[in-house]
């Protein structure tokens, strides 16, 4: 092979390469952005959980006073991406729901990467809304049928 070929030849393996690390890297991240996601829904679920357990009757607090209350001052709770876990209730006709979220990878409340909880105190099937919902693994969601 003439050296001018090995160089052509060297330089198109080089380009690969460079291209192959550059998918793996994509890779890499995507699987490390889907984790964090698993990780935030699962510290949701548990909010949820203490809620219902430590506030059975709903007279729920919110922000640092909930934390309190459970017997953690502060917000010991962050999600993947440094923001806070918040409690929310929404009055929807003459019921009130409450709702841990957290803003999600960009940190902007009320966009399409936020995740919500609906804090189960009532029959799942009779949530309020069709948009996606996170659920306890025992519970249908809101568009299953009742069993």
């Amino acid at each position: 092979m003439k050296p001018r070929e090995q160089v052509v030849v060297f330089v198109a393996a080089l380009l690969v390469f460079a291209l192959m690390s550059v998918h793996l890297v994509w890779a890499f991240q995507g699987i490390a952005a889907e984790k964090n996601v698993i990780f935030a829904k699962e510290n949701l679920r548990k909010l949820g959980s203490l809620t219902v357990r430590y506030f059975p009757d709903k007279k729920i607090e919110g922000g640092e006073a909930f934390w309190k209350s459970i017997g953690r001052p502060g917000n010991p709770m962050k999600d993947p991406w440094g923001g806070d876990f918040l409690l929310e209730k929404r009055d929807e006709g003459s019921r009130s729901f409450f709702y841990w979220y957290s803003a999600g990878p960009d940190r902007v409340q009320g966009t399409k990467d936020d995740l919500e909880f609906l804090v189960p105190y009532a029959a799942a099937d009779t949530y309020p809304g069709s948009e996606e919902r996170f659920y306890f693994p025992n519970e249908a969601s809101p568009s299953s049928p009742a069993k």
